[in-house]
């Protein structure tokens, strides 16, 4: 963490946050404020055979990934990534093939169980997840905490299993605390603990961004934060709306966000702008009804026909499917940039520029374009991107 950059704070009914120093400049745009490996993390179910269990490298064609002799399940890119991750797989090794099986929660949650039988003194005062809250009042009789851990509790060997109160501590702490690992192309392929990055407090305005080299995280600031402002990160895709970003903070980390950007009902309004069916010009929905839309500011047309709203729905659920579906048969970039490239050709026929869904489907192709070196293509969807994502 940047030692002399940001400072942690306390504050009643808000808890542990992290600010700038209120004693510095303030923090430029690009400033490195945490560099982080895990605690422990664990790779996505389906990711676990053709990535580096240590870096998370994809296998490459010209060079197999060596096979873990004990477990027969781990595997690595080469000797050293095998020698490098040697003091954490050998507490777990005996039952890392059954952990495979586990959802990725589980099986993160597990790798720690198996960690701490061996280092006693990281579940004492210096276990270093002691300062995560577990939020165990919210998760005592939902979530299934119970029945999920007594299935991971049949998955692993008796003797490395804590005592129950630990053991449900520990759940709430790996399930509201972790983060989702992506690689060059911003696709999740793992989970993490990261005990410093979790002192961020969640804003849908967050004035951070993480990013990975392997399972090491790098934040930083991407706008000039002030001495003594909060630093920020946000927990959800800030380019849901605001019902969508509301659920999915309740569901997880069991607060309801007041930021700025929840409280503007304008913001919600125009991400979910589409296209005048007489002129091309952006039409905003009705802010009393989501099934009608106002009249359009160029034209004024307002007639919208059901033919119109299923044009619209059918884009929706276009761009959702792209934006969700696993396509284990294609990867890489070649195929990302081609699916998003065809899903623009077909929204951009009723979706307006701003309109959430052409958001998230252009940033991926732009991320595609630039990782192939289509630098035309990329600078282009760039330019759309720019009023959008202001």
């Amino acid at each position: 963490m940047g030692r002399y950059q940001v400072e942690i704070f306390l504050e009643p009914g808000k808890g542990r946050g992290l600010r700038t120093s209120r004693f510095g400049k303030g923090l430029e745009p690009g400033t490195l404020i945490i560099t982080e490996r895990p605690y422990c993390y664990a790779l996505l179910n389906g990711e676990e055979e053709n990535h580096c269990h240590y870096c998370l490298a994809e296998e490459r064609k010209d060079q197999k990934l060596l096979v873990c002799p004990g477990c027969a399940t781990a595997r690595y890119c080469n000797e050293q990534c095998q020698k490098n991750a040697e003091l954490d797989h050998r507490c777990e090794c005996r039952g890392y093939r059954q952990l495979m099986l586990l959802p990725f929660h589980l099986r993160l949650i597990g790798r720690i169980i198996y960690r701490q039988h061996v280092r006693k003194l990281e579940t004492g005062p210096l276990d270093p997840l002691n300062d995560l809250c577990s939020h165990m009042e919210d998760l005592t009789g939902s979530f299934g905490m119970d029945s999920q851990l007594g299935y991971l509790a049949r998955m692993v060997d008796k003797d490395v299993i804590p005592n129950w109160a630990y053991f449900q501590r520990l759940f709430g702490k790996v399930t509201c605390n972790c983060f989702g690992i992506s690689n060059s192309e911003l696709k999740d392929i793992a989970v993490g603990v990261y005990p410093q990055a979790a002192m961020l407090n969640h804003s849908c305005r967050s004035n951070t961004i993480a990013t990975f080299q392997g399972p090491n995280m790098e934040v930083r600031t991407f706008t000039h934060i002030g001495p003594g402002e909060e630093v920020f990160h946000a927990y959800v895709q800030k380019g849901a709306t605001t019902d969508r970003r509301r659920d999915d903070l309740m569901e997880k980390y069991f607060f309801l966000c007041q930021c700025a950007d929840c409280l503007n009902l304008d913001r919600d309004l125009r991400m979910r702008t589409v296209k005048c069916p007489n002129c091309e010009g952006p039409v905003l929905p009705n802010p009393e009804s989501k099934s009608t839309y106002e009249k359009c500011p160029r034209c004024e047309h307002d007639e919208f026909d059901e033919d119109f709203h299923d044009k619209i729905d059918t884009a929706v659920q276009y761009a959702d499917n792209v934006l969700t579906k696993e396509r284990r048969w294609c990867n890489g970039l070649e195929y990302e940039l081609q699916f998003r490239q065809n899903c623009l050709l077909e929204i951009d026929k009723v979706l307006h520029e701003d309109n959430v869904n052409t958001i998230r489907i252009l940033v991926g192709a732009f991320h595609a374009a630039a990782g192939l070196g289509e630098w035309t293509q990329a600078i282009d969807w760039g330019h759309r991107l720019e009023r959008g994502l202001q």
